[in-house]
């Protein structure tokens, strides 16, 4: 499941790089450092594993970690992948598929 999202995490404009900061000039004149480091594996491991923070700090907020809706609904597929699939295995064990 990581390494499928995390190349669909790509797809979606997620950087994983490590080509490191990338310098740019903001509209005041001012430099400033962007850091482009591999964030889509990181990410895809962080929602399925539910291990909170996020690689910038902002817990999925950062512009680089949820760049557009696909890559939302992906994050949140992968949020709800395990307590969902939790929840089956537990009508498996009980022999009673019905009651999950």
């Amino acid at each position: 499941m990581s390494i499928v999202g995390g190349l669909l995490l790509m797809m979606a404009s997620v950087p994983e790089t490590l080509t490191g900061v990338a310098t740019a000039t903001t509209l005041e004149g001012a430099t400033q450092a962007i850091t482009r480091e591999p964030v889509a594996h990181y990410e895809i491991i962080k929602q399925i594993g539910e291990n909170g923070g996020g690689f910038f700090g902002f817990n999925s907020a950062h512009p680089l970690e949820n760049p557009n809706g696909f890559s939302k609904l992906l994050e949140t597929w992968a949020i709800i992948s395990i307590p969902s699939a939790l929840i089956y295995t537990y009508g498996v064990f009980a022999n009673n598929v019905k009651q999950a």
